[in-house]
């Protein structure tokens, strides 16, 4: 019905080496949402600043390319790690209202650290998702479903021990994306990209 559940799918036989594409859409681990999704997982054990980067207004906390270039001149001030460069480029902030944003940031990332791996996906989810992001807006194609990216990325976060061995996964799955396009594979689409053509074997 949506990419999501086709990103699924891919991720799923990626993991079987079973070649497989998808019709309109690339990899899940390609769509900004899973992205932001797994950038959170490895922040909920690691220092990424990189990763900070990417999350940093998702949710929406208005923090400019400043922040970033001011994060990354903070790096190992204070106690030396990524909260203590937070808290450094919050306190340098004028005027002082610019540093809410900041400060959410950090008090989110702070909860993420505080709980432990098995529940991460769950708190993801709590953090990103937002009953409006159940209702499509104005424009959108049936294959777009922001919430179900996120909740399929996390479900996809729960089978594996660590964030370390999930970016793993990640990184195998966008490689096969890229892998020789005359190759046979399966391939995945939504209903609505495929109305009116016509293939051997279909599987629905």
């Amino acid at each position: 019905r949506t990419n999501a559940l086709a990103g699924q799918y891919h991720a799923i036989l990626t993991s079987a080496d079973v070649p497989a594409r998808i019709i309109g859409g690339g990899s899940l681990f390609g769509t900004r949402e899973v992205e932001v999704a797994l950038c959170y997982c490895i922040l909920s054990q690691h220092d990424a600043y990189n990763s900070v980067e990417k999350v940093m207004n998702y949710p929406k906390r208005y923090l400019s390319r400043q922040f970033v270039a001011d994060l990354r001149a903070a790096r190992g001030a204070g106690d030396g790690t990524l909260f203590g460069a937070l808290q450094h480029v919050k306190r340098n902030t004028r005027p002082a209202w610019k540093g809410k944003g900041i400060q959410r940031l950090h008090d989110d990332l702070a909860r993420l650290r505080r709980v432990p791996w098995a529940k991460v996906p769950d708190a993801v989810l709590k953090l990103l998702i937002k009953p409006s992001d159940y209702v499509p807006s104005e424009g959108d194609s049936p294959d777009e479903d922001r919430a179900a990216l996120y909740e399929v990325a996390m479900g996809m976060a729960r089978k594996f021990p660590n964030p370390a061995a999930l970016y793993e996964f990640s990184v195998k799955c966008a490689a096969a994306e890229g892998k020789d396009k005359n190759q046979d594979k399966v391939n995945l689409s939504t209903f609505h990209r495929v109305k009116g053509a016509e293939f051997r074997h279909v599987i629905a």
